[in-house]
């Protein structure tokens, strides 16, 4: 009774005007008001002043709650349109990022295709190196076995010179000739003539073994060429099957991230706007790593091309021109396809990057509401 007696003191210092159904700041304190309303009495009143100030008391806080429901629900309603508004922009979300990584599949496809045909030219070109290297193998063994004849007949013609010589001398000693012995004379003029002639041919394989000589060192020389054009080929060879081989894993990487999203496409219509929202945020943060992982990436294999442009402007053998046109053909082809890839790149990270600031917005504009 002493509870009652106090709340109901409260009350009658309350009067009706003073309970304001529109103004908000007071909500607290009219709702307070209005739980000390709901728990008295009425049938403990015999006063009938009391009676009628507690009837107008309950006639402005029913106004109160009546107008307190109004506005809820039309908060509850803008809020339920806020929610599917979000659920159609993060499925449309989600399908734009579905088609960019379809597209971004579909580009990696062909630089892979396109990798596997430089492969292909690559394991060719090494094949026919290979088989022009062993050419010049056995031309230089021919050449080496003509070299160690023509030294073995060079010392042949060097003893029979010798012996020449000294039987020359022998016939020129005095006291060996006589002066009436033409029969003499003529032999040692025909033995001179022999040795002339043999002094000649010798100086002539002299001459063809010297240019052979030489013709093995150019041999050799072109060899240690080729040797280290073949090594050089086979470790772009090497490079472009790890190359090929990475893009492959991240195809697969990309195609996983799809099905990830389908499944998420599939899922989201049953989700609430605050996970909706961090799901979207979270992708969005997720792509943008990815397309800063994927622009490194791009300069580094960039810097890469532009490293092996300069080596093969080094690489200068006549022989080889069409070669390095034909790579340098394949460098241009790839810088303007790595140019093409990083303006679609940019041009997606454009496009999230106004998709996520437009949720930015309506994310402040649902948090002021």
């Amino acid at each position: 009774m002493a509870a009652l007696a106090q709340n109901w003191q409260s009350l009658l210092n309350i009067r009706p005007t003073d309970i304001h159904v529109e103004n908000q700041v007071e909500d607290e304190k009219n709702e307070q008001l209005g739980e000390l309303y709901i728990k008295l009495n009425a049938d403990e009143l015999d006063n009938i002043d009391d009676l009628r100030h507690a009837l107008r008391l309950g006639q402005r806080f029913t106004d109160l709650f009546r107008e307190q429901k109004v506005e809820y629900w039309e908060t509850l309603v803008k809020l339920g349109q806020e929610n599917e508004k979000l659920k159609k922009i993060s499925i449309a979300n989600a399908k734009d990022a579905d088609t960019f990584l379809k597209d971004e599949i579909s580009d990696r496809d062909r630089q892979i295709g396109h990798l596997q045909n430089q492969v292909e030219e690559y394991k060719k070109q090494y094949e026919n190196e290979f088989g022009e290297l062993g050419q010049i193998r056995d031309e230089l063994k021919k050449s080496e076995a003509k070299v160690r004849e023509l030294q073995n007949q060079r010392d042949n013609f060097r003893k029979i010179s010798e012996d020449l010589q000294k039987r020359l001398e022998a016939m020129k000693d005095p006291s060996r000739v006589k002066p009436d012995d033409v029969e003499r004379t003529q032999r040692v003029r025909a033995v001179e003539k022999e040795l002339s002639e043999l002094l000649d041919e010798n100086n002539n394989f002299f001459e063809d073994n010297q240019k052979l000589r030489k013709d093995v060192i150019d041999l050799q020389r072109g060899r240690k060429e080729d040797a280290d054009h073949i090594k050089k080929l086979s470790t772009d060879y090497k490079h472009k099957t790890e190359l090929l081989n990475e893009k492959e894993q991240e195809n697969q990487e990309l195609r996983q991230r799809i099905n990830l999203l389908e499944s998420q496409n599939v899922m989201v219509s049953g989700d609430d706007d605050d996970v909706i929202m961090k799901a979207v945020e979270d992708r969005v943060k997720q792509w943008k790593d990815v397309f800063k992982a994927k622009d490194d990436e791009i300069d580094d294999l960039k810097r890469k091309l532009i490293s092996l442009h300069d080596k093969l402007q080094i690489y200068s053998m006549d022989d080889q021109k069409a070669d390095v046109t034909a790579l340098n053909k394949a460098v241009a082809e790839k810088d303007q396809q790595i140019l093409m890839l990083k303006r679609k790149v940019e041009e997606a990270t454009n496009d999230l990057i106004k998709q996520t600031d437009a949720l930015d917005r309506m994310r402040s504009d649902y948090t002021g509401t």
